[in-house]
């Protein structure tokens, strides 16, 4: 485990550390080798950025969660909605770079 304690440099580290990964999966896929890649749950996508601009707007998580999850009992519906917000912060941290650096997205059949 490697720990980055450089707080005011920690985005880009991050940011070259996902890069440099990329460039040997390439690497690793030209020569044959796969790696196991992440299994994208893209149904989730649309609500990561529902829950997210209604966070960034001040909406309350009640508030979010009644509206992405009305038919869901009160308490269920916050704790989606605080695993969608946590998934979200890390695809604004840094989760697409990885996306991007492979040559955009490739949406599901």
């Amino acid at each position: 485990m490697v720990g980055i304690r450089d707080i005011e440099n920690r985005g880009k580290i991050l940011k070259d550390i996902t890069f440099l990964l990329c460039l040997v999966s390439e690497e690793l896929k030209l020569q044959g080798i796969r790696l196991n890649e992440p299994k994208h749950r893209w149904e989730d996508y649309e609500n990561y950025l529902k829950v997210w601009d209604r966070k960034e707007k001040g909406w309350g998580l009640r508030k979010i969660a009644k509206g992405i999850y009305p038919e869901n009992p009160p308490e269920e519906a916050r704790r989606k909605v605080r695993n969608l917000l946590k998934q979200a912060g890390k695809m604004v941290e840094g989760g697409f770079s990885m996306i991007w650096a492979n040559g955009g997205i490739e949406y599901p059949p």
